[in-house]
């Protein structure tokens, strides 16, 4: 089982496309508790802060988690840093993988150690002070950092940043991660039957 959390922009009709390329089952968590329209990024930023915010998100990742039991999480944005605090903060061992895309404020949070593999993808130019940011998270067990060449952005077609063939490429890396994580499960769950 997979779990997607998307960024500021909520539950989209991209998210859906994004959703549709996994083979297992998968559920979305979203800021928001229904789909919202918006007409720019600074719009859906401002609606994530006002109806969510990060401590509210990362509550809703937490009971997201708990409730449907992934063995393996894709995030974005926001939706990283919600999903870099709720396994930090959670006692639960099923979660196998975390893969993160431009983990938004990361810099404030970078003593929290999640208990899975994690693979976090940052943009070129987020944070200000990154080479930093990735130098702290690099010494915790487990989790690798990547410093793309590409904006804030560029997996969702939302997005101003976005790049259809970076999307393209981190979408194969996910498909892959998803496809060992939803096999071994189905291998394992066999193996106990």
């Amino acid at each position: 089982m997979m779990l997607l959390v998307s960024d500021q922009y909520g539950d989209t009709a991209a998210l859906s496309a994004f959703s549709s390329q996994f083979q297992c089952k998968l559920e979305v968590c979203s800021p928001f508790n229904e789909i919202l329209h918006f007409n720019s990024e600074s719009d859906a930023i401002d609606a994530y802060n006002r109806l969510c915010g990060h401590d509210t998100y990362c509550e809703k990742v937490k009971e997201a988690i708990m409730r449907f039991q992934p063995s393996a999480i894709v995030a974005f944005g926001t939706g990283a840093l919600a999903t870099w605090r709720a396994l930090s903060e959670l006692p639960l061992k099923r979660v196998q993988h975390f893969t993160g895309f431009y983990p938004d404020q990361i810099e404030n949070f970078t003593n929290l150690k999640p208990a899975c593999k994690t693979d976090l993808y940052f943009a070129y130019d987020e944070p200000s002070n990154l080479q930093e940011v990735i130098c702290k998270l690099g010494k915790t067990a487990g989790v690798h950092c990547y410093r793309t060449r590409y904006s804030a952005g560029f997996m969702n077609p939302e997005s101003s940043k976005f790049d259809a063939a970076a999307s393209k490429h981190f979408s194969e890396i996910c498909k892959c991660s998803a496809i060992l994580h939803c096999e071994s499960k189905k291998h394992h769950q066999f193996e106990l039957a």
